[in-house]
């Protein structure tokens, strides 16, 4: 869709409210095309709910727009710090039985956890319900943002970054652990889609320094991995020289993004971050040769 100058910007990194955006599909879609944006990829969580509603309206716009996805992951048995990988996909079929099937899963526990945090907080004396989180989803994927939202609009919290560093952040009083697809499988499933798998923002994985990155992205490669974020509002100028290295090393894509996600982050602007993030529009035009070549 679209045609746009080589000087244009992109955004490959986005959430509506099919997750944990604020902003509706078809709302991001206008919002990144009045800015002058060359191209587009809404990359929610777990589901491309978002993606679908984009295709199916039926109209055009004058910006690109690419089919994306971010899956939960779990690390690499050496690489695991307690936490998760993220991997975005790029180019999948929607379509695709192997997807839906991941995704099935992986909404199935959040389905199952989130009345689990829910119950957590209750007992703390907090007066929330699960409906009233779920109203704030908008029909989407319910989150620990969106219960985040209903803490802080009732006074129980001063902001959203309160609310995760005291109940809701991992090790927290109210945290459950979620089920996270195996990284391996998250690259093979978006591949078998016709898709390429890339990285998320490596920069903020915790203490994994350049070797580390090395090691994990030599590792990934193996796997099938295609790409990894570079362009990112958190990844300094030491980090994106860094992945620019590696990704020329590996033959990996670079991509980039601004992991808008709306209110839920109202210190970040879709297209420009914390406002000096630039994603060049070639990134996106090797993305989508690497997709036509297969």
């Amino acid at each position: 869709m679209g045609c746009k100058s080589m000087q244009a910007a992109v955004d490959l990194h986005t959430h509506s409210t099919a997750s944990d955006g604020t902003k509706s599909p078809l709302e991001l879609v206008r919002e990144a095309e009045a800015i002058g944006l060359g191209a587009l990829a809404i990359t929610d969580h777990d589901t491309m709910a978002g993606v679908l509603e984009v295709l199916d309206a039926g109209f055009s716009f004058d910006i690109n727009f690419l089919t994306g996805l971010e899956i939960s992951a779990r690390p690499p048995d050496d690489f695991n710090r307690g936490d998760e990988l993220h991997i975005l996909g790029y180019g999948m079929d929607p379509g695709d039985p192997g997807i839906a099937v991941l995704l099935d899963r992986l909404q199935d526990a959040r389905r199952t956890r989130n009345p689990l945090m829910i119950r957590r907080l209750q007992a703390m004396g907090m007066d929330i319900s699960l409906d009233e989180v779920a109203a704030k989803a908008h029909g989407g994927l319910v989150g620990r943002p969106h219960m985040a939202k209903v803490l802080m609009e009732k006074g129980l919290v001063s902001d959203m970054d309160t609310a995760f560093m005291r109940y809701l952040g991992k090790g927290c009083p109210a945290y459950i652990e979620k089920y996270r697809e195996p990284w391996e499988d998250a690259i093979a499933a978006i591949r078998r889609a016709g898709g390429i798998a890339v990285l998320a923002h490596p920069g903020l994985i915790p203490g994994i320094g350049s070797r580390g990155l090395r090691l994990l992205l030599g590792m990934m490669k193996e796997a099938g991995l295609g790409g990894v974020e570079t362009y990112y509002p958190k990844h300094d100028a030491q980090m994106v020289s860094t992945l620019k290295g590696l990704a020329s090393e590996l033959d990996l894509l670079l991509t980039g993004g601004s992991d808008y996600h709306g209110d839920f982050k109202d210190d970040i602007s879709i297209g420009t971050g914390a406002g000096d993030l630039f994603v060049p529009y070639g990134v996106y035009t090797e993305l989508l040769n690497r997709l036509e070549k297969g």
